[in-house]
């Protein structure tokens, strides 16, 4: 294992650290991406893409961040017709998808698919919200973490 330091290949890849870990079969450069839903001043939602930094190296071919605090897990699941009109997030939280796929809307018209593996941070708790419905035939599954 080999470490290396070099800003310029941090700048190009916007690591949020400039020391990573090399190993002869795998490099690790990129962060997780999560999807934010936020309200903004006038209470119309938006999306946003930000990057959980994978700070700790465990292991040759592992990472892992900090710890991120919470207040509870609650298991979600939605049926394959599942609609829901507009609405604000119950707190900030985020949604892991498991399985099946959703697509959610939020109110500056901006429409995107939420699908297994994707992860979602709401955080429109005032305002207009979001709308959301099930976009596949089966039964989906999330994990909500509560922030």
């Amino acid at each position: 294992m080999t470490l290396l330091y070099n800003p310029r290949i941090a700048s190009i890849f916007s690591l949020h650290y400039t020391i990573f870990t090399i190993t002869q079969t795998k490099m690790f450069i990129q962060d997780i991406k999560i999807t934010r839903i936020f309200s903004d001043k006038n209470g119309d939602s938006h999306f946003q893409d930000v990057f959980q930094p994978m700070l700790y190296p465990i292991g040759n071919k592992q990472r892992i961040t900090k710890t991120i605090e919470n207040n509870g897990v609650k298991l979600f699941e939605f049926a394959h017709d599942f609609s829901c009109n507009w609405h604000l997030s119950m707190q900030r939280c985020y949604y892991i998808y498991l399985m099946g796929s959703q697509e959610i809307e939020v109110s500056d018209g901006e429409k995107r698919i939420f699908q297994t593996g994707d992860i979602l941070l709401a955080e429109d708790t005032f305002g207009r919200g979001h709308r959301s419905k099930s976009i596949t035939n089966t039964t989906g599954r999330a994990i909500i973490i509560l922030l």
